[in-house]
């Protein structure tokens, strides 16, 4: 996932996170506290809520989410021993770990849905901007036919003119007065 978010934004969901959650293990949240005093190892750190085994990745549940409290994935093994976890983050801080969180409403939570790298919430806003462009461009392309068809019965208003026609004049007046209503 190509998502980079600050150290800033990560520090305050973390802060926020523990403030506002109790973990099922409580040595869990000593992990979290030592992430957000060491900003070269948080700098490393991707939410994410997508598991894979064959990456480092960090799993840790509140006490109201149904997931275990804490597991640590690394080179396809798990454990359950957080001080390995930070173990390995302080001999190789320039390492990816992936980091799960689960708590009750997440998937609603902005501050959450900030910072997770979540494949679905990256289309969201794709399709978004995808949107937004395609009806700006939709917008300029039609300004832009209706300036075309004003100069073109302008034009044509003036050759009737020209010509004397009064009958065309009075019938592509009344169009330029339809085109310029709408």
């Amino acid at each position: 996932m190509n998502n980079w978010v600050g150290i800033k934004e990560k520090k305050s969901f973390l802060k926020w996170f523990l403030n506002n959650h109790r973990l099922k293990r409580s040595d869990a949240k000593y992990l979290l506290e030592y992430l957000i005093t060491n900003s070269h190892i948080l700098e490393n750190i991707i939410f994410t809520d997508e598991f894979r085994r064959d990456r480092k990745t960090i799993v840790i549940s509140s006490l109201n989410s149904d997931q275990i409290g804490f597991e640590y994935y690394t080179n396809n093994k798990k454990t359950d021993d957080v001080s390995r976890a930070v173990k390995d983050m302080m001999y190789n801080p320039t390492e990816k770990i992936h980091l799960m969180l689960h708590f009750f409403g997440k998937m609603m939570n902005q501050k959450y849905l900030s910072i997770v790298g979540n494949p679905a919430l990256e289309n969201v806003r794709r399709y978004r901007t995808y949107e937004k462009i395609s009806k700006e461009a939709e917008h300029l392309l039609t300004d832009s036919l209706d300036k075309n068809k004003v100069r073109r019965l302008l034009a044509q208003i003036d050759q009737a003119l020209d010509n004397k026609d009064e009958e065309l004049f009075q019938y592509l007046s009344q169009e330029l007065k339809k085109l310029k209503r709408n």
